[in-house]
């Protein structure tokens, strides 16, 4: 399958550098799919889903990890127990 796809793409887009490639399956369709990029693309694609990632990352930690005024739950690490 990889080969046919690889010579498809060099005879439609001889000067073409492959820098990344997937294989994407689909289990229920029984259907496969090979996609190509390269380098300029691949690394605008990346910027964006990263930009988009930290978004949502930055949220979910803010939300998760939020201190608890009222909340029994301590830091052993911030317990001084040289007093006990």
């Amino acid at each position: 399958m990889i080969d046919k796809v690889i010579f498809r793409l060099k005879n439609k887009a001889p000067n073409f550098k492959i820098f990344t490639a997937s294989i994407r399956t689909d289990a229920q369709a029984a259907a496969n799919s090979i996609g190509f990029d390269d380098k300029e693309n691949s690394l605008k694609r990346v910027k964006i889903r990263n930009k988009w990632s930290k978004k949502y990352y930055d949220r979910y930690m803010a939300r998760t990890f939020k201190p608890i005024e009222d909340s029994r739950i301590r830091d052993l690490a911030f317990v001084d127990i040289s007093k006990r």
